[in-house]
């Protein structure tokens, strides 16, 4: 009970004042865009710059009087950041590519969430980053995505405590893993591996920080490598699996025989996977074989039954 947090309940003014922020944010955006070329260029940087000053300096003059509304100016002055930003590079020509710019704009947002210590900011850096890496990990490698990954572990660790934190971080973690392996050019069926024995680990290796994260995070990796293992096309990438029928079948059974093992601990996610594995295997066995609507009738009852087996697990 020493460890039990007590809900603040929803937060009508919070929802507002969020939805006020990113209204006036993007608003400031599509205004300023649709001007900007009639501004001279002091006077383009001179309106971002007072912009962004004005909201930080009034989010901290009213703190501690309206504590809701003050946040909403933060959100608003870490999107007036990100989005003046992309039109400072446009407007000087500046040789910037997109993901540099939006790594700027991460530790930008990165350095108010651990100034006002902002869950949503800090939140936000997590997806900002999650772009980041998709749309340029291989410009500058390890010297953008290292750093940056290192700073949301020791956000996550040392400035905010709430549980969800390490979710986000962790999935952060495991594409930054994704990609560099993507960029070292391993066969995707290695790659698959290696994360399915990452999730292992996530699952199995015990430790006192945020356990629950961990495992979760873990179990998901495994089932969706495992998943993705049970398709005879993946094995066919390795020479000596021949057309890989016979060993991603043995492979799903193995694997199924493991995640119902899981599912006698009272375990959920293994029950999700176990589902997909058996409608993989039913639209892949009788699609072109049964008549469509009972196809389909019978995959609905599948999921039914899914359906009913979790929401028992879930009440127990």
């Amino acid at each position: 009970m020493d460890a039990y947090e007590e809900s603040s309940g929803f937060n009508y003014v919070w929802v507002l004042g969020s939805v006020g922020a990113v209204l006036i944010g993007l608003g400031f955006l599509l205004v300023v865009a649709n001007n900007w070329n009639a501004l001279p260029d002091l006077g383009k940087l001179g309106l971002l710059i007072g912009s962004l000053v004005g909201a930080l300096t009034t989010s901290q003059l009213i703190r501690d009087k309206t504590h809701y509304t003050s946040l909403a100016l933060l959100y608003t002055s870490a999107l007036i950041f990100g989005s003046g930003l992309f039109l400072i590079v446009d407007a000087y020509s500046v040789s910037m590519e997109p993901s540099t710019q939006i790594y700027i704009w991460v530790l930008g947002v990165l350095a108010l969430s651990a100034y006002r210590k902002d869950l949503i900011l800090f939140l936000f850096a997590h997806f900002l980053t999650f772009f980041f890496m998709v749309i340029g990990f291989d410009q500058w490698l390890f010297f953008h995505a290292v750093p940056l990954i290192a700073l949301l572990f020791t956000g996550s660790y040392f400035v905010f405590s709430k549980p969800v934190v390490p979710y986000f971080s962790l999935l952060i973690g495991l594409e930054f893993i994704f990609y560099t392996l993507n960029y070292a050019n391993l066969d995707t069926f290695y790659i698959v591996w290696i994360l399915f024995a990452i999730g292992m680990g996530l699952f199995y290796i015990k430790h006192d920080w945020r356990p629950k994260a961990f495992k979760v995070i873990g179990m998901l990796t495994v089932g969706v490598t495992g998943f993705a293992l049970s398709f005879s096309e993946l094995w066919q990438s390795i020479e000596f699996f021949g057309d890989g029928q016979v060993i991603s079948i043995g492979f799903s059974i193995a694997f199924a025989v493991y995640l119902l093992y899981l599912l006698t601990k009272k375990q959920i996610i293994p029950l999700i996977i176990v589902g997909a594995l058996i409608l993989r295997y039913y639209f892949d066995t009788l699609y072109d074989f049964l008549p469509r609507a009972l196809f389909f009738v019978l995959g609905g009852v599948i999921i039914l039954a899914i359906g009913v087996v979790i929401e028992r697990l879930s009440k127990e």
